[in-house]
Parts: structure tokens; sequence; C-alpha cells
């Protein structure tokens, strides 16, 4: 049987991570377009 605490953790812990990557990957992707936009030759 689970524990429900232990499994509320793991889900609480990959949801942050998850979204931790998205707002990793956003950022990323808006500061490329920024320098392909400012700084193109």
């Amino acid at each position: 049987m689970l524990n429900p605490f232990s499994t509320a953790m793991h889900f609480y812990h990959e949801f942050w991570v998850r979204l931790d990557n998205f707002i990793y990957i956003r950022k990323g992707l808006w500061s490329l377009h920024y320098f392909n936009t400012h700084m193109s030759f």
C-alpha cells in the first residue's frame, strides 16, 4: 500500500521540476529570440 503523503510529495516535486524546466525553456527561447532580433549582423 502506498503512503498518500509520500505520493503527494512525489507529485508535488514532479510538478515543480516540470514547471521549472518549462520556465527555463521559455526564458531560453525568449533570450535567443531577443539576441537574434537585436544582434543580427
